[in-house]
C-alpha cells in the first residue's frame, strides 16, 4: 500500500490474487486465492483466512463498503451476495447471464455492474432485481471490455480499459453508443482501472509496463 502520490510505500502480504477489493470501513482484504476461494485479510495483512468456498470459476469481487461482498462465477454463470465475514453466500437469481466478470458496486445507484460475454456491460441491483443489459460491443464499436470498469453514475459516466494493444482507457456514457478515448497506456496493456472521486483522478495498472 502506498499514498496518492506513491510514497511511503509499505510491503503488507505475499499473494498472487486473480481479483481483490479493499474494504476500508470493515477493514478486510478479499481476494481470490490459488484454490480458487475468497480469502479475506486484515489491512495489515494479518489473519489470513479462506471465507468463502469456490462456487466454481470466480472472475471478480465487489461489495457495499461495511455491508455486503459481491461476486461473479463464469463457470455457474452466476452473481452472487455474501456478508462480510463469508457467510450466507447467495445466488442474486439474475438470469440469464453470460460468463459474467468484473462487477463493480455503484454507490449512486446502489447497482451492480458487470461485463458479461460477448463483451457486453450490464446491470442489476443487489437484489437480483432490475437486470438489463446496456451497452454491447456492437454499440461502442467493438471496444473490447476484457479489462476492467469502472462506473460514475452521478456523473454519468463508465470507464473501461481494453487490455490489448493499442491499450485504450475509454469512458462512454451511461445507456450511450457514442464514446470517447480518455488515453493510452504506455505498455498496451492496462488492466485494473479505479476512480478517485475526491482527487477527480483515475487510475490504471499496465501490465506490460508493471506500474500504475
Amino acid at each position: 500500500k502506498f499514498n496518492r502520490d506513491g510514497s511511503e510505500e509499505e510491503f503488507v502480504a505475499a499473494i498472487a490474487p486473480d481479483y481483490f477489493y479493499v474494504d476500508g470501513i470493515y477493514g478486510k482484504i478479499y481476494y481470490k486465492d490459488g484454490s480458487g476461494d475468497i480469502s479475506s485479510m486484515n489491512l495489515d495483512g494479518t489473519g489470513n483466512t479462506s471465507i468463502i468456498s469456490s462456487t466454481g470459476n470466480i472472475r471478480g469481487i465487489t461489495g457495499n463498503p461495511g455491508e455486503k461482498l459481491y461476486f461473479c462465477d463464469v463457470a455457474t454463470n452466476k452473481v452472487y451476495s455474501a456478508d462480510l465475514d463469508g457467510g450466507t453466500p447467495t445466488d442474486l437469481g439474475v438470469s440469464p447471464v453470460a460468463s459474467p466478470v468484473s462487477p463493480v458496486y455503484d454507490f449512486y445507484s446502489e447497482r451492480l455492474f458487470f461485463i458479461e460475454s460477448p463483451n457486453r456491460v450490464s446491470f442489476v441491483g443487489t437484489d437480483g432485481k432490475g437486470y438489463r443489459t446496456f451497452a454491447t460491443n456492437e454499440e461502442v464499436n467493438l471496444i473490447n471490455f476484457n479489462g476492467r470498469i469502472q462506473v460514475d453514475s452521478a456523473n454519468g459516466w463508465i470507464y473501461a480499459v481494453n487490455n490489448t494493444p493499442p491499450g485504450n482507457i475509454y469512458r462512454f456514457p451511461i445507456f450511450s453508443r457514442d464514446y470517447e478515448i480518455i488515453g493510452s497506456a504506455t505498455g498496451n496493456s492496462p488492466d485494473g482501472i479505479f476512480i478517485d472521486y475526491e482527487e477527480d483522478k483515475i487510475y490504471w495498472y499496465e501490465t506490460n509496463a508493471s506500474g500504475i
